[in-house]
């Protein structure tokens, strides 16, 4: 990780990755612990290419996911009146008693920050911009020998829509069964009574099942080459940016550290 950084407003996206972050901010860098054990890996940077910092598909994904997350922590403390506001007391004593002494007392809060609530504002302004440069970086990044990224799992995901009913239409056999059936009458005396009688029922399959299975065969080879050829893109299609977060490190450090 080289150099100062620009940083650009963004919107956001995705999923959960508890946790933290070390962070290259104005040519410093600022390392702090992490939060949850569990999630105690590293996302770094893997290819060069012309001085120029690139790392896989399927790491920015972890790290746009990383990134999104610290901004939703964020965003959560932001959510609490009480992390955001400060609430003082005086208790005039001397109102009710003359020998007492007035005081001033600031009401503790739930949680105790280590940091203030304007570092953190500082902090998320970073935190979009750096998620909006990851985010363009990783469209650019999206094309892989004349085939886009999402368009692929979009349709394949499509495919597999349409192979769910065709395995199920392909599992689908002829019946035959009987059914009791049941109709009114009149009988000797004349009064209206009801009888029940036997139904042959005959069930047809209306499609040729034999073409539906190689459709199902068809199918099931397509999307493996797709699948595979997707897990490739991840795996090979090179973006074009350098991390100024290493997937590890809690926010509080990361806001203490940095603002």
């Amino acid at each position: 990780m080289k150099g100062n950084r620009s940083f650009y407003p963004l919107p956001l996206s995705f999923i959960s990755l508890f946790s933290c972050a070390r962070i290259r901010y104005k040519t410093k860098l600022y390392v702090g612990c992490a939060t949850l054990k569990s999630l105690e890996y590293k996302s770094k940077p893997i290819h060069e290419s012309g001085g120029k910092e690139m790392i896989t598909l399927k790491k920015s994904f972890e790290m746009q996911n990383y990134l999104s997350q610290l901004l939703n922590n964020a965003l959560n403390i932001l959510a609490y009146n009480d992390n955001i506001t400060t609430t003082k007391q005086m208790h005039l004593r001397n109102k009710s008693y003359a020998e007492a002494q007035n005081e001033e007392i600031i009401v503790k809060k739930n949680d105790e920050l280590p940091y203030t609530i304007n570092d953190l504002i500082k902090f998320i302004d970073i935190l979009l911009a750096e998620i909006d440069k990851l985010t363009n970086a990783i469209n650019d990044a999206k094309y892989f020998n004349d085939r886009h990224f999402d368009a692929m799992i979009a349709m394949n995901n499509k495919k597999r829509n349409v192979l769910r009913r065709y395995e199920m239409m392909a599992s689908l056999k002829p019946t035959e069964s009987i059914v009791k059936g049941q109709a009114e009458k009149f009988n000797e005396a004349g009064e209206q009574v009801s009888y029940r009688y036997d139904i042959e029922q005959v069930t047809t399959i209306d499609y040729d099942r034999n073409e539906i299975k190689k459709k199902v065969s068809q199918l099931r080879k397509e999307l493996d080459g797709t699948s595979d050829a997707i897990d490739a893109m991840q795996l090979e299609s090179m973006v074009e940016y350098e991390p100024i977060f290493e997937i590890g490190e809690s926010l509080e450090d990361l806001v203490v550290s940095t603002i």
